[in-house]
């Protein structure tokens, strides 16, 4: 048998059958020039430029941070596409200055198949006096964005309203499990009607008085850091300086009391937490809102 294929090969080479060196020469470039041309191709990732959403709107706050205070003499707003916003400056200061608050907190563990921690929280503070929105002087107005402008105003004079305006803030925070679910409610009203609204679920806000600020994400760098939000920075604002107000009168709070409830079938043993009095604030309240949350 060896004989036989040996006899076969020296045939088919004397007859010029079989692959001379040239050709075997041109099928390795052939099959190079495959590999480089068709198949290597189809296996890279072709880098192509991602563009930016439409709807994420960046801003700087580098050098605006110092305009969003409250002192007794100051106050500011964010104008979202040209809206004014000189009520809501007007009335968070008469936040700082002449204001009182009732607060209110439960904290419970409902016994059933999981342990859960609830902890809600409610705050509510009643403005009596706001500066005249006809005399107060815009002294300082910065773009922070295309849309989003801080306007700084200073306060001459002032007026006390028909009807109070009221501030609700609500938390609630719940451990299911191996997460924590946040929810946050924030309501200006004046005799019952709506001035500004937003509700926070997650990390996701919706804004109610106004539709358009909830079709843009905002990223704002602020002392070398980025940070992504929802709703604009006028809630953003607002929502950081009740949720220190209401820690402040967390830790103040001096009437506690145990209630036993039932729920759902479900005993729970709430600890409740109150206080009420005149709100005051100091001028240092107010920095940094940028850090808070």
């Amino acid at each position: 048998m060896r004989i036989f294929i040996l006899i076969s090969f020296l045939i088919v080479s004397i007859l010029g059958l079989g692959q001379t060196q040239k050709e075997l020469r041109q099928i390795d470039r052939d099959y190079s020039h495959y590999l480089k041309s068709v198949f290597e191709p189809t296996f890279k990732i072709k880098s192509e430029e991602k563009s930016i959403p439409e709807n994420l709107i960046f801003g700087d706050l580098e050098n605006h941070e110092k305009d969003m205070a409250i002192t007794n003499e100051k106050t500011f707003s964010v104008s979202f596409k040209g809206d004014n916003n000189k009520l809501i400056a007007a009335i968070l200061h008469g936040v700082h200055n002449f204001s009182t608050y009732q607060f209110l907190a439960d904290d419970y563990e409902q016994l059933n198949q999981n342990k859960d921690l609830v902890i809600k929280e409610y705050l509510r503070v009643k403005v009596h006096i706001i500066p005249d929105t006809n005399r107060m002087e815009l002294i300082n107005s910065s773009q922070i964005n295309r849309f989003e402008q801080l306007n700084l105003y200073k306060v001459k004079g002032y007026k006390k309203p028909s009807y109070p305006y009221v501030v609700s803030f609500f938390t609630s925070h719940q451990e299911t499990g191996s997460e924590m679910n946040q929810t946050t409610k924030i309501t200006i009203k004046q005799n019952g009607k709506i001035i500004y609204s937003s509700n926070k679920i997650g990390s996701k806000v919706i804004v109610r008085h106004n539709n358009d600020l909830n079709n843009y994400n905002f990223v704002y760098k602020s002392k070398g850091r980025s940070r992504l939000i929802s709703g604009g920075l006028m809630n953003y604002a607002i929502s950081n300086i009740f949720s220190k107000i209401k820690d402040k009168k967390h830790l103040e709070a001096k009437n506690v009391s145990n209630v036993r409830d039932s729920y759902k079938d479900h005993n729970k043993d709430l600890k409740r937490i109150s206080n009420t009095g005149r709100l005051t604030i100091e001028n240092s309240f107010y920095k940094d809102l940028m850090a808070i949350n």
